[in-house]
């Protein structure tokens, strides 16, 4: 059985590893006395953290009031404020958004090099018995294609 372990970190994927239980029942019970610091990591992404990762993302499209598909320029600045999400064949209308998160890493490194920009999202759907579903998710662009990373729950 596996536990996860924070281990920090800017990037959710990375800021939890699984550990076997026993281990981290051995590491918890040697260091009880002990209480972990709350670091902070440049550019990681404000609490809470969100319930559900995708190990492989999901992608989406994510538009302005005029249906055109949201981009970001060089300087993290969005073209216009979110205002729809499609997911598959599915429309959610966005109630309110939070970001950008920029991230460029290994910027000297062209081969290794990561630049990606991330926002949260609160989004709503109307199902046809006239239910409102609200759905809250952090969403990626990298290499020009928006994706949802998270789901907050």
């Amino acid at each position: 059985m596996q536990v996860a372990k924070w281990q920090g970190g800017r990037d959710i994927l990375d800021s939890y590893e699984l550990v076997s239980a026993t281990h981290a029942q051995t590491i918890g019970s040697a260091n009880s006395h002990e209480q972990i610091p709350a670091q902070k990591w440049r550019g990681a992404l404000p609490n809470p953290a969100p319930s559900v990762v995708y190990s492989e993302p999901v992608q989406v499209q994510i538009n302005d009031q005029f249906g055109k598909l949201l981009s970001v320029s060089a300087r993290h600045e969005l073209s216009a404020s979110p205002v729809s999400v499609i997911i598959g064949a599915t429309h959610y209308k966005v109630n309110s958004w939070a970001g950008p998160w920029p991230v460029e890493e290994r910027w000297w490194d062209l081969a290794r090099s990561r630049r990606l920009v991330r926002l949260q999202l609160v989004c709503e759907k109307i199902t046809v018995d006239s239910v409102s579903q609200i759905l809250a998710m952090l969403v990626i662009l990298e290499h020009g294609e928006w994706t949802v990373a998270a789901i907050y729950s």
